[in-house]
């Protein structure tokens, strides 16, 4: 029963990001470029996804940097990327029982900031 509700779950996202995407090229293709803490941002999305992933059977780690700084970028982009790169994770996890999704930022030496979901 649970792996049918996975599968309609599945589909569900399936139909809302082929929406929004649609929407997304019929509009106006402007960035919405502004200052934002990367990490308060992976935190509101863990918040937002953790429920679904955890009764799915699947911890969700985030690893933050210290010194992660404000950057200038659009916001609703890099969690919709981060939403998006969470979902492919599960559907890796699909037939394992425990798995494990870990979000993880970082800026590395040349001040890059990494934003990575293994």
């Amino acid at each position: 029963m649970k792996k049918n509700w996975r599968y309609i779950r599945k589909g569900f996202e399936q139909v809302n990001q082929l929406a929004v995407e649609m929407l997304d090229f019929a509009k106006d293709n402007h960035l919405d470029v502004k200052s934002i803490n990367i990490n308060e941002l992976v935190m509101s999305t863990k918040d937002f996804i953790e429920y679904d992933l955890v009764s799915d059977g699947i911890e969700l780690e985030v690893e933050l940097d210290s010194k992660n700084p404000v950057w200038m970028m659009d916001e609703k982009q890099l969690q919709r990327a981060i939403i998006n790169l969470v979902v492919n994770s599960t559907d890796a996890l699909e037939n394992i029982e425990a798995g494990k999704i870990n979000i993880r930022t970082h800026v590395d030496e040349k001040r890059q900031l990494i934003v990575s979901v293994s």
